[in-house]
Parts: structure tokens; C-alpha cells; sequence
């Protein structure tokens, strides 16, 4: 387990490290163009204010989380390189030790309680999804009116 850990986050640390050249190189330009918004402009700031910290949270994180943004934008923020791959190989490391851990630990349950759950397990992610989503556009509503409001 520890040796696929290893590889995944050398794999990881190698994939970030171009990426953050291509930020660095000219990553403003790229992320004008192809991304753009308020979202964009505070991750920009979050990196900018935070730093090694604006990339380490997000490796730390599941999938669904955006990294890959975080990433270019530390090259585009000018995120010192050492500070950069250690960052990404310590949250990614944990990250991957920890998913390895709960593998070993519980692989076969996990198998076996997915096969005898799998229509309620999804029923219940998808419920979830759709409640997160909702209540997304419902907070994004409201803060929209407040600033209309505030205008």
C-alpha cells in the first residue's frame, strides 16, 4: 500500500509541477482566456493572500474539489518552487496514505456493503447532490439580492 501511495503522489507532484510552469510561463494569459468570473478572481486572490496554503488545502481534498485551478495559479502567483512540490507532496502524500489506509482497512467490507447497498448508497449521494445544489442556488440567489440591494 505504501509503495502504490508513494507512486501515486510522485505521479501527482510530477503532473502539479508542470502545471505550475505553465502558470508560471503564462498562465495569466491562459487563465483570462479560458477562465474567467468572480470564482476565478477570488481563487486568483486566495493564492495571491495564502499562498503554499491556497494549493495544499485543495490536494488535501476528494475529487470533486477543484485542485487544478489552484495549481496553475500558484505559478501565476509565483509561489516559490520548493515551497510549492513540498506542499503538493505533503497534502497529496497524506492524502493518498490516508486512502490507502481505508483500503486496506476496509476493502472488503466496503465491496461487500456496496453490493448488497449500491441502489440505496446511490439514491441517497444523489439526494444529497441535488440538496447541495439547491441550496447553492438558493444562497447564490440571496447574496445576489443583497447586492442589489446594497446598490
Amino acid at each position: 500500500m505504501l509503495y502504490y501511495a508513494l507512486m501515486a503522489t510522485l505521479g501527482s507532484v510530477s503532473g502539479c509541477f508542470v502545471l505550475y510552469f505553465v502558470g508560471r510561463r503564462g498562465g495569466d494569459a491562459l487563465m483570462r482566456r479560458r477562465f474567467a468570473g468572480p470564482r476565478v478572481q477570488r481563487a486568483t486572490e486566495l493564492s495571491k493572500r495564502y499562498g503554499v496554503l491556497a494549493v495544499a488545502i485543495p490536494a488535501i481534498l476528494p475529487p470533486p474539489a477543484p485542485f487544478k485551478i489552484f495549481v496553475l495559479l500558484a505559478g501565476v502567483a509565483r509561489v516559490p518552487v520548493w515551497q510549492f512540490v513540498s506542499a503538493i507532496a505533503v497534502a497529496r502524500g497524506f492524502r493518498y496514505v490516508v486512502v490507502g489506509i481505508l483500503a486496506v482497512q476496509y476493502g472488503d467490507d466496503a465491496m461487500a456493503f456496496v453490493h448488497a447497498n449500491g441502489q440505496v448508497v446511490s439514491f441517497v449521494v444523489v439526494a444529497l447532490l441535488l440538496c447541495g445544489g439547491l441550496s447553492y442556488v438558493l444562497w447564490s440567489r440571496r447574496r445576489a439580492a443583497v447586492r442589489i440591494a446594497d446598490l
